[in-house]
């Protein structure tokens, strides 16, 4: 695959929650990532593999209904993409065991992505976590 190639699996999977199609999370899942798919950043209490990104992805688009990320920078080389966006969302029902707060958050995220052979085998994300919870009112600023 090409640098260009790959990018633009990354431009779909991040621009994939941002648009009113009707799609279906687990069946982009199956479709952009390898069996073999290994989270480096997972959530906590997160399963390994596939299965545990599907699950992931229900909590967190659960928790966040209207979740956005927005694409910022995108630098690739070799079978390598890394991307900045800019995460948003309303917490709407129960994450990572904080109930939900109806407060609204916009946090920076950093995600590299390894792609082989046309899917995403690995992920390595830094989101600026604790900035999201201030902002949901879960800890004070400090």
């Amino acid at each position: 695959m090409s640098i260009e190639e790959n990018k633009e699996i990354i431009r779909r999977l991040v621009g994939a929650g941002n648009t009113d199609e009707d799609i279906d999370p687990d069946q982009l899942v199956d479709e952009l990532f390898s069996p073999d798919f290994v989270d480096h950043s997972p959530d906590p209490g997160q399963e390994p593999g596939l299965e545990g990104l599907k699950q992931h992805n229900q909590h967190y688009f659960n928790a966040f209904p209207d979740a956005q990320f927005i694409l910022k920078d995108m630098v690739a080389e070799g079978d390598k993409v890394t991307v900045r966006t800019v995460r948003t969302g309303t917490h709407k029902e129960e994450y990572i065991g904080i109930p939900p707060t109806g407060r609204t958050f916009s946090v920076d995220d950093l995600s590299i992505y390894r792609i082989v052979d046309g899917k995403i085998v690995e992920h390595w994300e830094v989101f600026d976590r604790y900035t999201m919870l201030v902002q949901l009112g879960i800890i004070a600023e400090t």
